[in-house]
């Protein structure tokens, strides 16, 4: 395996690995935070804060549809990063071309909400498939 081929498979994975982590973390952190006050009959009054995930908060349909079809795209990156890799196979770049297109859509469309959380694995997604163009044309990279 030539340098090219590691780099674009360990991009592949970690964009997967990274991509996983700010999935979780739009699920589950604390990215939302309320504040509540309330007076009893007597006058007293009381306030509460805190934070919530998306979780408490509630998950609509649609957002957990956008969520899948995300992780099936970092589940194609690695996939044909890794298959790419070994083989030069035209067709696994494509599936990795377009994997990276629908994180890079799903990043501009929500990168002021969850989006500034899948940066980093778009950006390995990114790696990986510019390494497919410098390997496009040497032999070495396909197996016979």
């Amino acid at each position: 395996m030539t340098t090219r081929q590691r780099i674009e498979t360990w991009s592949g994975l970690l964009s997967l690995t990274f991509g996983i982590l700010g999935l979780a973390y739009a699920i589950f952190g604390p990215l939302y935070q309320y504040t509540s006050s309330t007076t009893d009959p007597s006058g007293k009054s009381g306030t509460a804060s805190g934070t919530a995930n998306l979780l408490q908060m509630g998950i609509q349909p649609i957002t957990l549809v956008i969520f899948c079809i995300l992780l099936l795209a970092l589940i194609g990156v690695a996939i044909a990063a890794q298959l790419h890799g070994r083989t030069g196979n035209n067709g696994w770049r494509t599936i990795l071309w377009l994997s990276t297109a629908i994180i890079t859509i799903f990043i501009l469309i929500s990168i002021l909400s969850v989006g500034i959380f899948f940066l980093p694995a778009f950006l390995f997604a990114a790696i990986a498939s510019i390494i497919t163009l410098l390997s496009r044309n040497s032999p070495a990279t396909r197996l016979s």
